[in-house]
């Protein structure tokens, strides 16, 4: 037995009354149950506010929009020039989510869309069902003398509901996108298209499939469960892309959050170790200062004996010169003589000795190396995505932006006591020669008969050396690639 169209609408109607409201009536904008669904030509629905809102953000602030498009899929909803605020009316109510959101018991609180057009707020109680506006009592009878829109079907609102097939019938969805007054009664497989008669008649003539959509029409009910279950499936799809993404995002977080405990970590070692090392330079230090002033003390106390003692023996002299003969005068002053040397001879030997102490931080050689760079190379972040070559986000800068250093080159007469690594050797158009010293960190300039003319000495290793000639006058470039940059020399003549 065969099952007719109303019987359709009428079992809908039956499992629809049903139905309670769930995800499936919320809009994709405020994810929150339709409040008054508008539909946009590629049947994406939207609450009024919702579409308002995002046609406010496409106008910033101009006064006019231009084009709309439709949030979801992009697709051009109207291109024409409105203001912000009476553009949304040009979009219609959907009715069928309405009748849908009817049947589920939500409550719909609607308002009339030509008062609302004119910031007006009426409660409306009818809707046009082919102009898709829910109207109040008295835009309903304009619009019922209008002349055209005095055609138009408008229902009440309590009798929208029992009264689908007419509203199905009279649907934009179902009408002539070129010729509004006319239903939809052909396809033409060959484009594609829905047609009316007079696009059957006038645009698709030749075309040789174009079919009448009749009681013939096939059977879709098994195209339409393959197209539930493909949405299903995309549906799920996003589900897991989405479900994805917030494991991703929180592996993301907690990626930045581990990194920050290492730095964290990682500072409170090398913290660590710069008090270790200060406890300890000034443990080490006081003992030497303590050591050193005892035997300064004890060394100016032994001097200043031997001040009081030359000055004991003038006082004696003094004395005696006045009462002692001249041999008693001669013998104590040989005596005083002889005293006096083995004093001398002693305070010499002290003084040609005598220690002058100082003090040096001896820093560790990579670690002077890490004071001197920059901030971008103590470090940098690096963001792998989908597993390619990872982006470096914060530290060495390539070298076409490294900045160049003028440096003059100072003189230097001694060469450094530790044994020299050389690294590069070059001549100048002069015959010079520049030797790079790796291990003292020196560049040499050295004349024909390889005197030392100059040098200069860097913070960090240098390592190449090439020599330029600009304007007739040598230009000497030199790599320190631990540093990350390069430094020029123009000698000085």
């Amino acid at each position: 037995m065969e099952t007719s169209s109303e019987d359709l609408i009428a079992s809908d109607e039956i499992q629809d009354n049903e139905a309670t409201p769930s995800d499936d009536l919320n809009c994709p904008l405020c994810m929150k149950i339709f409040r008054s669904p508008r539909r946009l030509p590629c049947l994406h629905s939207f609450c009024h506010d919702c579409l308002q809102s995002h046609i406010y953000n496409i106008a910033s602030m101009k006064d006019s929009v231009k084009e709309v498009c439709c949030p979801l899929c992009g697709n051009m909803a109207y291109t024409g020039e409105l203001t912000a605020d009476k553009l949304v009316h040009l979009f219609p109510l959907n009715t069928l989510m309405l009748s849908v959101l009817m049947k589920s018991k939500v409550k719909i609180d609607l308002v009339c869309n030509d008062c609302q057009a004119h910031d007006v707020v009426s409660p409306a109680e009818n809707l046009c069902i082919v102009c898709e506006e829910a109207l109040c009592v008295q835009c309903s009878k304009m619009h019922g003398i209008s002349r055209s829109s005095s055609n138009h079907t408008i229902l009440k609102i309590e009798d929208f509901q029992s009264k689908q097939r007419t509203v199905l019938q009279n649907n934009e969805i179902f009408r002539c996108t070129e010729h509004a007054s006319f239903p939809i009664e052909y396809y033409c497989k060959v484009h594609g298209t829905e047609l009316c008669v007079k696009c059957s008649v006038d645009d698709h003539a030749s075309c040789k499939e174009v079919i009448k959509l009749d009681s013939k029409t096939p059977d879709l009910s098994e195209a339409l469960n393959q197209m539930k279950e493909q949405m299903k499936t995309l549906e799920d799809q996003l589900k897991q892309f989405a479900a994805i993404n917030v494991i991703n995002l929180s592996k993301l977080e907690s990626d930045v959050n581990n990194l920050t405990i290492e730095i964290k970590t990682l500072k409170k070692i090398i913290n660590a170790a710069l008090d270790d090392l200060e406890e300890r330079v000034k443990e080490e230090g006081n003992k030497i200062v303590n050591d050193e002033k005892k035997r300064i003390e004890k060394a100016n106390q032994r001097c200043q004996s031997h001040v009081t003692a030359i000055r004991n023996s003038n006082v004696v002299l003094e004395s005696a010169s006045k009462y002692a003969t001249q041999n008693q005068m001669f013998l104590l002053t040989k005596k005083v003589a002889k005293q006096f040397l083995m004093s001398k001879r002693h305070n010499d030997g002290i003084f040609s000795k005598n220690d002058v102490v100082t003090l040096q931080l001896a820093v560790n050689k990579q670690l002077t190396s890490v004071i001197d760079i920059t901030r971008g190379e103590i470090g940098m972040l690096r963001m792998n995505k989908n597993g390619e070559i990872p982006v470096v986000l914060d530290g060495f800068k390539p070298l076409k932006e490294c900045i160049a250093e003028r440096v003059n080159v100072k003189d230097m007469k001694v060469l450094k006591e530790k044994t020299p690594e050389y690294t590069k050797v070059i001549f100048t158009s002069n015959e010079q020669l520049m030797l790079v010293d790796c291990d003292n960190k020196i560049v040499y300039l050295l004349d024909p008969l390889c005197n030392i003319v100059c040098s200069h000495t860097f913070l960090d290793t240098p390592f190449d050396v090439c020599i330029l000639n600009e304007h007739s006058e040598d230009v000497a470039v030199v790599s320190l690639p631990f540093a990350q940059s390069i430094h020029f020399f123009f000698h000085q003549r």
